[in-house]
């Protein structure tokens, strides 16, 4: 887990989704990916094995992946001939569809991702999904398309909100304790004694705690996040010196060093 790499999915409100048809995606071996978008995978054929957080998954045919938004993610194999539909959307644009049902939508990413796994894979919906998604994407270009694609996608969604219970909504949210750190996440510099506090425990706990589930130190996940931001905000047309500053880094060449060794 040495290496972790943000990849740009260029999502926002005015194209929230995008897919791939991935087959023989090969034998693994990839660095670890984290950014804010959310993968919806369908295995269509073959087996899937990944990596979510400091979890490995196998997944089967018509089975479905979903990550957290900057949950640490890769493949790491599966059978020889296998092949995925992977549909990326907009994470912000997802949450304010779901204007009265944000808390629910919440507690899915908040799970663990093998318990999120396990019960998006439960759902009555995912067997229609998997048939229609597959169907329209062998259909020809449109400029409907898209938008049929993202309909899907916020079927499916709903479908898994009326199972979760208020009450359950609040169980899942209180069990991850280490959300609202990564909430807390922005320009400025997060301590691990700062996230700590936020999440009601103490520095050498929530440490533990955060590398079981994300795979790597929280000072290294801060400085990351960090770093993905500077990147977005210079392919936007800032300079090195305005990123560094926003950002929180030393200078530019720090953040010029950095992008060099994980960019």
């Amino acid at each position: 887990m040495k290496s972790v790499v943000s990849y740009d999915w260029k999502l926002d409100f005015r194209c929230p989704v995008s897919w791939v048809l991935v087959t023989n995606s090969g034998s693994g071996g990839r660095s670890l990916d984290m950014h804010s978008a959310i993968h919806l995978g369908i295995v269509i054929s073959g087996t899937h094995i990944g990596r979510y957080g400091n979890s490995e998954i196998t997944l089967q045919r018509s089975e479905v992946y979903l990550t957290s938004p900057w949950e640490p993610h890769c493949t790491l194999s599966g059978s020889e001939v296998r092949q995925i539909l992977l549909i990326n959307l907009d994470d912000v644009t997802l949450e304010n569809f779901f204007f009265t049902g944000q808390k629910k939508l919440a507690a899915i990413f908040a799970m663990p991702p093998e318990k999120r796994m396990q019960y998006i894979n439960q759902t009555p919906g995912r067997e229609l999904l998997l048939e229609k998604a597959v169907t329209l994407c062998n259909e020809p270009d449109t400029a409907e398309k898209s938008l049929r694609m993202y309909n899907l996608v916020l079927e499916f969604f709903i479908g898994l909100l009326p199972q979760i219970s208020a009450g359950g909504a609040s169980d899942v949210l209180q069990e991850n304790r280490l959300r609202p750190a990564l909430q807390t996440l922005g320009c400025k510099l997060v301590s691990v004694d700062d996230a700590a506090k936020l999440c009601n425990l103490s520095s050498s706990r929530f440490a533990v705690l955060f590398k079981s589930v994300f795979g790597m130190s929280f000072a290294r996940y801060e400085r990351l996040f960090r770093l993905n931001g500077a990147r977005d905000d210079l392919r936007q047309g800032a300079s090195l010196k305005e990123a560094a500053g926003k950002w929180s880094f030393c200078d530019k060449s720090h953040l010029a060093r950095l992008l060099k060794k994980y960019h």
